[in-house]
């Protein structure tokens, strides 16, 4: 192995392994009415396997979490504290678990208290949300309520605009670590501004298709496949970056091949990923072998603009899939799609090209500044950061 080929995959492996913390996280929408509130939760069920009654006593997660949020979870309405009348787990995801909790107030509901696995993980954090609006509130354990009524950008009755929805596409892909990574990773591969159209195009072509698809309901993706597989995006592309140029691209095929199978039947093992999951980490270990050794083959030009093109619109389905599945959870008119839709992908667009004019402008005032003559090493260690990111989180998005 080369000595560029042995400091990237050290500095990846460094890379991944201070990032290899999966956040603790959870979430909770929250309908209400004029004396009444549900809310449903949903959280890891990694997470739900810390609470100590998960061994003591065998029941199911769901169950375990309902009993655990009905002291902890508390709606309160001017006339005071409002009555729990039912709490219940509800179908859920593999590697997930949802509870819905039912409350009878004595006037609107106008706050919620949510102790949500504070007490139990160390830098735990809960985001709520108030059905009908777009924007979420960030629940810590120094500050765990939430206000009900007039919260988000959006009315509480969910007549938002096109505005709302264009903020909200842009500050999705500006917020999400893993789109600004892929982003950076095709940037890093395109290395010249041509050909960062084509890449940019083809991914803007490919998470378009599979957006509309999906909010339409015509495609149906599980959402911690697609989270893992985003992760594996990014390592690709970086990994490719450094593997191409240095000649150790057949390596890297086999390699990349192997980390998607082995993540795929690990995942299948002690995940409980479904066959249909199984066979998704299967054909995406047989295209990375396909496409390096494509890529490897042909010229430098071919490289850097018709693969590189080619694999942006590819993982773009992937990544289109991502963004439906949060605009799903935001909330959508029934009678009328089309404008949200329209409006946070332009929203996205504007984001993604806010990037990546930032990445761009910043890059040529450093050069210039520090009269950069040789931007291998840096590249190179560019690249090994986001593939280590990129396996961290494909890694801990299969386990669950």
């Amino acid at each position: 192995m080369s000595r560029a080929a042995g400091t990237l995959l050290l500095l990846c492996l460094l890379a991944g392994t201070a990032a290899a913390h999966t956040r603790s996280e959870s979430w909770s929408e929250w309908h209400t009415g004029a004396r009444s509130a549900t809310g449903i939760v949903t959280v890891p069920a990694r997470e739900v396997t810390r609470l100590p009654e998960v061994t003591r006593d065998g029941r199911p997660l769901g169950q375990v979490f309902a009993d655990y949020l009905a002291g902890r979870v508390v709606v309160r309405s001017a006339g005071g504290p409002c009555t729990l009348t039912a709490v219940e787990p509800l179908t859920a995801e593999a590697g997930y678990v949802r509870v819905e909790l039912r409350y009878d107030c004595e006037g609107p509901p106008a706050t919620v208290r949510a102790g949500v696995l504070f007490d139990r993980v160390q830098g735990h954090t809960h985001f709520a949300r108030q059905a009908g609006t777009l924007t979420e509130s960030l629940i810590r354990e120094g500050d765990p309520e939430f206000r009900l009524g007039g919260n988000g950008d959006a009315p509480a009755d969910g007549n938002a605009g096109f505005g709302d929805y264009l903020r909200l596409g842009t500050a999705h892909i500006l917020s999400g670590p893993d789109h600004i990574a892929f982003l950076l990773a095709l940037l890093l591969a395109a290395a010249h501004w041509r050909n960062v159209v084509i890449a940019v195009t083809g991914f803007t072509i490919g998470h378009s298709v599979t957006l509309s698809l999906a909010v339409t309901g015509l495609v149906q993706a599980s959402p911690p496949r697609v989270e893992a597989f985003i992760g594996y995006t990014i390592a690709l592309v970086a990994a490719e970056t450094v593997a191409l140029r240095d000649g150790y691209w057949r390596r890297l095929a086999v390699a990349a091949a192997l980390v998607a199978g082995i993540a795929g039947l690990a995942a299948w093992a002690t995940a409980e990923l479904p066959a249909r999951g199984l066979a998704a980490y299967t054909g995406l270990a047989l295209f990375s072998g396909c496409y390096l050794t494509l890529a490897g083959e042909a010229d430098d030009h071919t490289r850097r603009s018709g693969f590189l093109g080619a694999v942006a619109v590819l993982f773009g389905l992937i990544h289109g899939l991502g963004f439906a599945g949060f605009l799903l959870e935001t909330g959508l008119p029934e009678d009328a799609v089309a404008l949200p839709l329209v409006a946070f992908n332009i929203g996205v667009e504007l984001g993604q090209l806010a990037l990546v004019a930032a990445v761009l402008t910043a890059v040529g005032v450093a050069a210039r500044l520090f009269r950069v003559t040789r931007a291998e090493p840096a590249r190179t260690l560019l690249a090994a950061v986001l593939c280590g990111l990129g396996l961290a989180w494909f890694a801990g998005r299969s386990l669950g």
